[in-house]
């Protein structure tokens, strides 16, 4: 009797992250647990400027989802409650017999299946399917942006708490050889793409959603891992058991694939050979658990095999055939109705279809008279956090944090045109707009560089580790990257016409200081006719002249590289002043005059030349061996 097999990822195609970027239309949550498990997905969507929309049922209460989506700060949000007994005519049906191993599927499987439909109506084209107990790093899902070239779904593997059913579990723990699959619990996927079906109303009906796209070779794993909340996956003695038909079927698919000769599973021919293969395996786990050394959670897990084995032996070959046939025939109806869905354009619409609608936060409890009332997303305080964009190229091993200068935009050609360049080279690149500026909220008085100081460094954390991190900054953003080099991870600094941070310490004057108030700055990219304006507090000027450059040039770690840019056309920042600062400096150090601007940024010429030379000299310093971070020397506090 052939063996049961339990590695399918050779199924999988290769991730190829070398294809053209597709934006990331909507993040899309079936949320059921305490409105709190919601907040990571939420700072995804930030993050990526994406539309958020959250399903709510069971624990998920919808006004409370909502408080939590707008403390994050999403720009587009919508918290939807989905009734236990909501009912659509353009949902997949059930089986005919919903059977005990089904009974808490649907509540799942509907969401998501609504999650696709409100995706098609509202025509997002990419969208991340994540549950609520999951997070993710965003770096990796810019990653798989670039990815759906070639494959319209790519998962995130989830194995730090392995993503398995019980008797997955229960396998690892008997010593059995246990993989972990991708799903829909982190799923990015193209919503138009013809090789995915539908939810159906069953255990382990994420891969059956990709069965089609895993037979066409069609579905990649991200080099980017998923980490999942952990649990106990045997506290439920009976989940084993509940568990079974829809872990029955998919591995008989999967075995299906990895024997494509074999005809398709819809008569019970196939199914007579399949299930010895699956008792067999059960018994197996089971034997080793006996021969385990005794322990509660051994018990518990042998007692979850006895319980799928139960229900096992009341599997027929006819009843796994009767589901695949009804499986695929919703299959074709769920195809034929999503592409007679209207795209309504806007997701209330699509809502209001649906027979939904989302809800408005309430803000936290606080005294007040008479009861109660919903609030606008507005009126919800919330800290301010910076919003990066992330470029990222797969396998890089160096990290470019691009730092803006005074009132500048990540947005903006200078920025936009770095990032882009770094991420083709092979590296990761972030940037982001300041506090207070643009579209990362906060008050002015957060332009100052003890707040930009440690929002670069907070940058540095938002992605996963790299070997190599670069801290590139032009004017007030160059000193702020100089400032920021005190943290280990940071390996090298570009600083581009570092100014001197509006004053230096041993330069102020306070009877010579003109700064009072707060003072008005216009704002405008070249060429264009928009002009932002902004009122800067002196608590700028008060927090700047605590930073000394000079005295942290100085102290600068010798093991880190920085190049100095100066340009000869510079009439804000001399070059003869980023020289000085230059000989100040005690890191492994390059001064690079060249002939550019301060405002090099709005000339086409003279932006390329100073890219060409930032990709050099980073390249430069790929052959240089870099110590580990908790290694390299640190310097004084800076700040």
């Amino acid at each position: 009797m052939t063996a049961h097999l339990l590695a399918h990822t050779n199924l999988l195609a290769p991730f190829d992250g070398t294809g053209r970027y597709h934006p990331l239309d909507a993040v899309i949550v079936p949320a059921g647990r305490p409105a709190e498990h919601t907040r990571a997905a939420a700072a995804i969507a930030h993050m990526t400027d994406a539309e958020l929309l959250v399903l709510c049922s069971q624990k998920a209460e919808p006004v409370a989802v909502a408080r939590v989506v707008a403390e994050e700060h999403v720009a587009r949000s919508h918290v939807v409650g989905v009734p236990a007994d909501y009912q659509s005519g353009l949902l997949p049906s059930p089986p005919p017999t919903i059977q005990a191993e089904q009974a808490s599927r649907p509540d799942l499987s509907r969401k998501r299946n609504l999650g696709l439909a409100v995706a098609r109506m509202a025509g997002w084209r990419t969208v991340l399917l994540v549950d609520d107990d999951i997070t993710l790093d965003v770096g990796d899902v810019v990653a798989a942006q670039y990815a759906l070239d070639a494959t319209p779904a790519v998962g995130f593997p989830i194995e730090d708490w392995p993503d398995n059913s019980a008797i997955g579990h229960a396998n690892r723990m008997s010593g059995g050889a246990q993989e972990v699959f991708v799903g829909p619990s982190a799923l990015l996927v193209d919503v138009e793409a013809a090789s995915l079906g539908q939810f159906p109303t069953i255990y382990n009906e994420g891969s059956l959603f990709l069965f089609d796209a895993v037979a066409e070779r069609k579905v990649s794993r991200s080099p980017g891992r998923a980490r999942q909340l952990p649990y106990n996956p045997f506290r439920d003695l009976d989940r084993g058991g509940d568990e079974e038909f829809g872990d029955v079927i998919f591995e008989g698919l999967m075995g299906f694939l990895h024997a494509p000769s074999t005809a398709f599973p819809t008569g019970p021919s196939y199914w007579r050979e399949f299930l010895p293969r699956r008792r067999a395996f059960l018994t197996g786990v089971a034997d080793r658990l006996r021969d385990s050394p005794p322990s509660p959670r051994h018990v518990s897990a042998l007692c979850a095999v006895h319980s799928a084995m139960r229900r096992h032996a009341a599997i027929t070959p006819a009843a796994c055939a009767r589901f695949i046939r009804h499986w695929r025939a919703e299959r074709r109806l769920w195809v034929r109705r999503l592409a007679q869905l209207d795209q309504l354009h806007t997701v209330p619409q699509a809502l209001e279809r649906l027979g939904l609608e989302a809800v408005s936060p309430r803000p936290r409890s606080r005294p007040r008279l008479g009861p109660p009332a919903l609030e606008p997303v507005a009126t919800v305080e919330a800290p301010a956090v910076i919003a990066p964009r992330v470029k990222t190229a797969p396998g890089s091993d160096v990290l470019a944090v691009l730092i803006p200068g005074f009132l500048d935009s990540e947005k903006w050609a200078g920025t936009r045109s770095l990032a882009e360049n770094l991420r083709r080279s092979g590296r990761t690149a972030v940037s982001f707009d300041p506090r207070g500026t643009f579209s990362t909220p906060g008050s002015l008085d957060q332009i100052r560089p003890s707040v930009q100081i440690r929002d670069a460094i907070s940058a540095i954390g938002m992605v996963r580790p790299h070997a190599r991190t670069v801290l590139i900054g032009h004017s007030l953003g160059a000193s702020i990257a100089v400032f920021a080099a005190d943290d280990p991870r940071v390996t090298d600094v570009v600083a581009i016409m570092p100014p001197r941070c509006f004053v230096w310490p041993h330069e102020y004057d306070a009877e010579r200081d003109t700064w009072r108030g707060a003072r008005r700055f216009v704002v405008s990219p070249q060429g264009s006719s928009v002009k932002w304006q902004f009122k800067v507090p002196h608590s700028v000027v008060d927090d700047a002249v605590t930073h000394d450059l000079p005295a942290t040039l100085r102290a600068m770690r010798r093991d880190q590289r920085i190049l100095f840019i100066a340009g000869t056309a510079d009439a804000v920042i001399p070059e003869h002043v980023v020289k000085g600062l230059h000989d100040e400096c005690n890191a492994q150090k390059t001064f690079l005059p060249l002939p550019v601007g301060h405002d090099y940024r709005d000339h086409p010429d003279q932006l390329r030349l100073v890219n060409d030379a930032v990709l050099t000299w980073i390249a430069a310093g790929d052959a240089q061996p870099v110590a580990p971070p908790d290694q390299r020397g640190r310097s004084a506090a800076v700040g």
